[in-house]
């Protein structure tokens, strides 16, 4: 049976036979004393406002007369705590590699007279932001649970979003694609965190718009989408980083080879150009990213300057000047 909803048809179900005998095929049911399940197999919340300090889990039980304490155990990575008092199990748990994965730690729930859902409930204060925590909830050994519409485990995975505010309009430029055009930009609140809205935009990358882009025209157009380039402000306050790679939405063979613009330190030979990607000293609100023109499988072209002028910057006229 498909599980994905088994904890909604459980609650569903079981209630109706709390109240009464179930006879099938001349076998007396009667559900078992709490009946306890997870309301899904996983829980997924990845666009936690960055804000938010925790949130729940649900568990739910079929019969919700009397008080229960549910003993339950956790995979919890770094970084992600539970709001209740836990005993740690294994403190190195590992997956089938050896690679660790976070403690294993037990802990219980309660669910008091007439409550039929109670919530593990992970606090989020030192979870970053960007950051996935993944793990999983399941019953202790010992717990007696409907194994027919029950759901004995879940596997859950949060991670805290940014809250993003368009701050204006910009100006993008690509030296090795050859596109400059107008785009959106997008600040992170509270964070020196931005995003590049739609760089590479195929009106202008095929020369039906400015007809800036001669690569464009050469490669096509049919890589990997780029809906925008996100890229921060490190600690320093002047140099930039951002996520190893990202897509010019160019195909170099037409077999959807895209053509990516890698981070420098990603390739040996180039990790001095990180010192390069940063801030313009001279220019105010004019940001320089150098980056590996690269084909996986293939292999690269060499270091490309793009450049963002952000809102309320010059623009970029200057890097045409003679």
């Amino acid at each position: 049976m498909n599980k994905i909803y088994k904890g909604l048809l459980f609650l569903a179900a079981v209630s109706m036979v709390a109240a009464c005998d179930i006879k099938q095929e001349n076998v007396k049911y009667l559900p078992k004393t709490t009946d306890p399940s997870m309301l899904n197999e996983h829980f997924y919340e990845e666009e936690i406002l960055f804000t938010e300090e925790e949130i729940g889990l649900p568990v739910v039980r079929a019969n919700s007369a009397g008080a229960y304490t549910l003993s339950l155990e956790a995979l919890l990575p770094d970084g992600l705590f539970l709001g209740s008092d836990c005993t740690v199990l294994n403190d190195n748990f590992t997956n089938s590699k050896g690679d660790r994965l976070g403690s294993l730690v037990s802990f219980k729930i309660e669910f008091v007279d007439g409550q039929s859902q109670s919530d593990v409930v992970f606090k989020l204060g030192q979870a970053l932001v960007g950051s996935k925590y993944q793990g999983f909830v399941r019953f202790a050994s010992d717990v007696e649970y409907n194994k027919n519409v029950g759901i004995d485990s879940c596997f859950f995975s949060l991670a805290k979003a940014y809250s993003w505010t368009s701050i204006g309009e910009g100006e993008y430029y690509d030296d090795f694609v050859g596109n400059r055009n107008a785009v959106e930009v997008l600040k992170a609140e509270g964070f020196d965190r931005y995003r590049i809205v739609n760089p590479y935009p195929a009106a202008v990358l095929t020369g039906e718009d400015l007809g800036y882009s001669a690569a464009g025209e050469a490669w096509g157009i049919g890589g990997a989408a780029c809906p925008y380039i996100e890229f921060w402000v490190e600690e320093d306050g002047k140099h930039v980083s951002w996520n190893t790679k990202f897509s010019t939405t160019l195909d170099y063979t037409g077999d959807g080879d895209t053509i990516w613009i890698y981070y420098p330190t990603a390739f040996a030979k180039y990790a001095p150009y990180a010192a390069y990607c940063a801030l313009d000293d001279n220019q105010p609100k004019v940001v320089w990213f150098y980056g590996v023109a690269y084909i996986d499988g293939m292999g690269g072209f060499d270091v490309t300057p793009c450049v963002l002028s952000l809102p309320g910057g010059p623009g970029l006229d200057f890097l045409f000047e003679e």
